[in-house]
């Protein structure tokens, strides 16, 4: 059975006393990164409503980032943040 449900409120009653077997998330925030995934699927895990050997998916992930250069895209940033915005006030870059 599937239940749609926020893990952050579920609760044995709403599972009619059964236990998860399976916790499928799909948290993994705008960035692609765990955004709050820990904070929601921990306390789930670890509550009544789930059993010692209740399978979490994904079990695990990592985040990976690298860095870009382009002299293009850092000419138009640093032209951009010279110009005033709405309020009149320049920008300008910090140094």
């Amino acid at each position: 059975t599937v239940i749609p449900a926020d893990a952050r409120k579920l609760t044995l009653s709403q599972l009619q006393g059964n236990q998860i077997d399976i916790v499928v998330s799909e948290l993994l925030g705008s960035f692609g990164d765990n955004e709050l995934s820990p904070e929601c699927l921990d306390p789930l895990l670890k509550s009544e409503c789930c059993k010692p050997t209740t399978i979490s998916i994904p079990m695990q992930y990592t985040s990976n980032l690298a860095p870009v250069s382009s002299g293009r895209l850092h000419s138009d940033a640093k032209a951009q943040a010279l110009v005033p915005h709405d309020g009149g006030q320049p920008l300008g870059i910090q140094r």
